[in-house]
């Protein structure tokens, strides 16, 4: 929060803040949200309180992507980014449990994400460290047997020689990585066992490609390199090789236009990459890259085995009408991809945006290296939600990730589009073929709703609205701020459809 502060500078953050506050206890209110109506009165809500009471649930996943039917009933998975554990829900049985993930060093080797001291008591746990977050955990995802991938630490930042300068893996002499602060791992449910698995890459969320090898992609949050990376899951598994099975790519643009990357010709294109997704009509990788305005890559690699095969380009959102909020964009996050090859991305500015490349007038030379080439690829969707008090441009709402039914999980149709509504306790649902927003809310919610990540899954193809469900996780890292106050835990909850309000 401090650090929020500084941001604004300092002064000018402290009286901001404190003329908020000032302005609540003379009794000022924010708009009354609308009661829900339409669709929105339909909706069925599942709750459940999981892990520590400190805890922060960064991520959830129920499923496989590219077939949601598969961990049909099972179990729902998520984790503790500040306590390094891989948290399991029983839906049916109403119980969980924590599994610490394993490193591939002695934890005394590694460092913590936040620092192991106190530089001033809290009023709530006093001295008390809460955290050793040698893991740091943020995002998972299930594959085609109901395998849970996730995004994590495993050992020190150094990588090892072989993903360095000098070394002779192929990925390395062209783009030779030195550190990576976060790797991955993967539980298997049959065994009850996670394996860690060092990555030359840096990992921060994980999504699976509809390809032979069942490839998890991850992007790789950290500099600003904008590198992705990947493991080749089907050769892993025949050869248990991690280096074999590893590759990564940074991005280049093509300026030459010979279909591979050469760094000293090409132009490098600069990002940190926050997101991950496979475009499932072209099969290529795309990635979202934070900013003012922020940006959006596409990858393109051709074979996974030769590095040199992979090529980039960015797309910039559009940013130069202030005036116009509606038009006025920025902070992209997260991304997805529908059936039909549009990309979607979440903003802070509280829109959702779709790019469609085949709209864009220009995709080569330098002004396609430059990211500025294609406004006419964006759509933008502002989200209903309050403005700032006193600012055109700025939305109360705050979208961090976002999720496109590709499978009409949900029941709201085939490519219906989901934003996390993390300032507003709910999902915001838009139906691209309509424009209409609607608002799944979590009322009443004593301990705050704070969504960061989404997963749909079917648990019954058969059983109508009770048989396919939306799932998230509150995931705020201080609990104890909430009213119910200390001991409150993660809450899980399922977002289901009916066909009417009364509807059994």
């Amino acid at each position: 929060m401090g650090g929020q502060f500084d941001g604004f500078g300092r002064e000018l953050g402290l009286k901001m803040f404190s003329d908020w506050t000032d302005r609540i206890a003379g009794g000022e209110l924010p708009p009354i949200p609308p009661r829900p109506q339409g669709l929105e009165r339909n909706v069925v809500l599942s709750m459940w309180e999981v892990s520590t009471e400190t805890p922060f649930m960064h991520d959830i996943a129920t499923t496989d992507k590219r077939n949601p039917q598969v961990n049909g009933q099972g179990m729902v998975y998520g984790v503790d980014f500040h306590h390094g554990t891989l948290v399991i829900l029983d839906p049916n049985e109403h119980t969980w449990e924590s599994m610490t993930i394993p490193t591939l060093v002695d934890t005394s080797e590694m460092r913590t994400f936040t620092p192991l001291e106190m530089d001033t008591p809290s009023p709530y746990w006093g001295d008390e460290v809460l955290f050793a977050d040698h893991q740091n955990p943020n995002n998972l995802m299930l594959d085609q047997n109901g395998r849970v991938w996730m995004a994590t630490a495993v050992r020190g930042r150094q990588n090892p020689a072989w993903c360095r300068e000098g070394s002779d893996n192929a990925f390395a002499q062209l783009f030779p990585l030195e550190a990576s602060t976060r790797h991955a791992a993967y539980y298997d449910p049959d065994t009850e066992t996670i394996t860690p698995i060092g990555t030359c890459f840096r990992t921060h969320h994980v999504r699976f490609a509809d390809d032979a090898d069942n490839t998890a992609y991850f992007n790789g949050l950290g500099d600003q390199d904008a590198t992705i990376g990947w493991i080749n899951t089907r050769l892993l598994d025949e050869t248990g090789d991690s280096q074999q099975a590893q590759g990564w790519c940074q991005a280049y643009f093509d300026i030459n236009g010979d279909g591979r990357t050469d760094p000293s010709v090409d132009v490098k294109l600069r990002g940190s990459l926050y997101s991950v997704i496979e475009n499932p009509v072209d099969g290529t990788i795309w990635a979202a890259a934070p900013g003012i305005p922020g940006k959006i890559f596409r990858f393109n690699i051709r074979d996974k085995d030769v590095p040199e095969s992979c090529t980039a380009e960015v797309y910039e959102l559009p940013f130069d009408e202030p005036s116009a909020p509606e038009k006025h964009s920025y902070f992209p996050r997260g991304i997805d991809a529908d059936t039909n090859g549009l990309i979607w991305t979440a903003l802070v500015s509280g829109h959702l945006a779709s790019f469609d490349r085949n709209k864009c007038n220009v995709l080569t030379g330098e002004a396609a290296a430059a990211g500025r080439h294609c406004p006419e690829g964006w759509t933008l969707y502002p989200a209903p939600g309050p403005r700032l008090k006193g600012d055109a441009t700025g939305k109360a709402d705050f979208f961090y990730y976002n999720w496109s039914d590709q499978k009409n999980v949900f029941g709201l149709g085939e490519n219906t589009q989901f934003a996390a509504g993390s300032a507003s306790d709910s999902i915001q649902v838009l139906r691209p073929d309509t424009g209409e927003w609607i608002t799944l809310q979590v009322p009443y919610p004593l301990n705050g709703f704070n969504p960061r990540g989404l997963d749909g899954r079917i648990d019954d193809p058969e059983a109508g609205w009770k048989g396919r469900g939306l799932w998230a996780v509150n995931g705020t890292r201080a609990s104890w701020l909430a009213e119910t106050g200390q001991g409150t835990r993660a809450g899980i909850v399922q977002f289901r459809l009916r066909p009417n309000p009364l509807a059994k």
